[in-house]
């Protein structure tokens, strides 16, 4: 069956016919794709995913095509720790097929330029029910290609799940199961039985299905057949012992966690009403700003910070204060013993929070480790997707100049923008002579040579980490937006060990050749013409021809 459907995809990959999303397409029509990673030298996985357009504004082949690759795009960026670090914290909570396809896509040492997406079938926007007859077409290829269990794709069975409890949330008889939802279920299990080797099924299994039987609200027949299958997959495959451990300790650990914090707090007490007013009192006898400098005296006597201890007696060296907090806050060696109370306190509690953190993550720790890749690798493992341009004929006297910048000039925070030119190319027909330059990569505009450029600093995701989806933060122009990557393909990795040039310098030397009959044209994202104009106009110095019949190139075509 597996070699049966394997056959299948690569067929209709190789239809003439199959329409083919990509950069240069631009299909608005709606229905149901494939995505699939053009690499099928596995004998559990077929890489395919198979999905909907939905229906709505800016719902469309071409806008899905750009938001899966922009997906995979971003994961690219991050080092595997880094990366894995926020797939244990849960960071891409539900957004796992992604991850699926990333891992696949490093496991096999492919590249973006393996990531390729096909129209299987369209639909009229005008059609009656669209939602009904998308589902329903989704659902034929869902049993033709076993996505779910072979592929990429989330289960039957969690999809209907989600869509009936947001359904059933103000229901008070609370969350009852539709015959839709039974079928769905029994058909799954059947599926995990047969093909629990295969594909993502594990993770699916372990990680989305529900192990006890769903109650319904019709149909007994469905839920007794479906009862008793659940029972031989879980007496299969599902261990019951295998946390046990776990569910042993955590409420011991959450009992110490409670007991400790208890006394904490007294500690807390104490500070508050034999200590916190003596440091009130010393800030007014000195004239020091409580609102200022209540918490650092604080800190300062609790933690005892060597670099905060130097810092303070600077302060009150500058104020003229020849007082010593240290000393004669302490008397007879009180606070010190409270200090080392409350200090193994905190500690303590801060241990036992992690073990029962642990403790509560680790089935999930272990269900997301089998969709982390299965070898260490560098940022940028897909590489890129950068194809170089390509000039038609010009004419006599003819200049193009190509311009690529970081990012689509549009920017998500208002206090910070920036945009960097990162490579030019051109091309000059002079009295029939051709001179030709491409992959002109240049310098960063602060002048310093960066070849392993950070695309997410992590400030940048935990500051961001909330919205509604985790990537969102792929259109930050920290270097280069994966919103422009998907235009020209070029990314960080694309950079590095390439000899970059002062855009100045190159700009001079096509000034060199041209003379005022020369006709000119700027080929430039359409984002980012008025960004470019701008660009030239602050940034390139020499005042000149060439410079001059850009920026009346730009008011021309305005």
């Amino acid at each position: 069956m597996f070699e049966e459907i394997k056959n299948k995809v690569k067929k209709i990959i190789k239809d003439k016919n199959i329409e083919e999303i990509n950069n240069n397409t631009d299909n608005k029509n709606i229905g149901i794709y494939m995505i699939y990673i053009d690499n099928f030298n596995d004998d559990k996985v077929i890489p395919i995913y198979i999905g909907q357009t939905g229906y709505g504004k800016n719902r469309n082949f071409q806008n899905r095509y750009k938001e899966h690759l922009q997906e995979i795009m971003a994961l690219n960026r991050l080092e595997f720790n880094y990366y894995k670090e926020l797939l244990l914290d849960n960071f891409y909570d539900g957004h796992y097929k992604t991850c699926k396809i990333f891992q696949y896509m490093v496991d096999h040492s492919c590249t973006l330029k393996d990531f390729h997406m096909i129209v299987l079938e369209k639909i009229e926007e005008n059609s009656d029910n669209i939602q009904e007859l998308l589902d329903k077409m989704e659902q034929k290829y869902f049993k033709k290609y076993l996505p779910a269990f072979l592929g990429f794709n989330q289960i039957n069975t969690v999809v209907e799940a989600n869509k009936e409890f947001f359904e059933n949330l103000n229901n008070p008889a609370g969350f009852i199961a539709s015959d839709k939802l039974l079928n769905y279920e029994l058909e799954d299990c059947e599926n995990f039985i047969k093909y629990f080797g295969y594909g993502y099924t594990k993770f699916n299994y372990y990680h989305c299905y529900p192990k006890t039987y769903t109650v319904g609200k019709n149909s007994r027949k469905i839920e007794y057949e479906l009862r008793d299958k659940k029972e031989l997959l879980k007496s299969k495959y599902y261990d019951e012992n295998k946390f046990k451990e776990y569910d042993d300790k955590l409420p011991k650990l959450e009992k110490k966690h409670e007991k400790n914090n208890k006394e904490l707090q007294q500690n807390k007490k104490l500070f508050e009403e034999q200590y916190e007013p003596k440091i009130k009192e010393y800030c007014q006898n000195y004239k020091i700003g409580i609102i200022q400098k209540y918490q650092d005296i604080v800190n300062l006597l609790i933690y005892q910070n060597k670099e905060d201890i130097i810092n303070f007696k600077k302060y009150l060296k500058r104020k003229k204060i020849d007082v010593n907090i240290l000393e004669n806050f302490n008397e007879n060696n009180e606070f010190t013993n409270w200090r080392e109370k409350y200090i193994y306190l905190l500690r303590k509690s801060n241990e036992l929070k992690n073990e029962i953190r642990n403790c509560r993550l680790v089935k999930r720790t272990d269900d997301l480790m089998r969709i982390l890749p299965r070898k260490e690798y560098n940022a940028f493992p897909l590489k890129d997707k950068y194809q170089e341009i390509e000039f038609g004929k010009l004419d006599n006297n003819e200049l193009v100049i190509n311009f690529e910048f970081s990012n689509n000039g549009i920017c998500n925070d208002w206090w910070y923008f920036s945009y960097s030119l990162i490579k030019m190319d051109y091309k000059l027909n002079i009295n029939d002579k051709i001179i030709e330059k491409k992959n002109i990569f240049i310098l960063p505009q602060d002048n310093e040579e960066n070849n392993e450029i950070k695309y997410f600093e992590k400030d940048r995701i935990e500051k961001f980490k909330f919205r509604k989806s985790p990537f969102c933060v792929r259109n930050f122009p920290d270097y280069i937006s994966t919103t422009m990557e998907f235009q020209n393909g070029i990314n960080e990795f694309t950079l590095m060990n390439k000899k970059k040039y002062d855009f100045n310098v190159i700009l001079d030397e096509i000034n060199s050749f041209i003379d005022e009959k020369t006709r000119i044209k700027v080929e430039v994202r359409k984002r980012m013409k008025n960004k470019c104009k701008e660009f030239i106009e602050c940034n390139y110095k020499t005042d000149n021809l060439l410079k001059y019949k850009i920026i009346q190139f730009f008011n021309r075509k305005k």
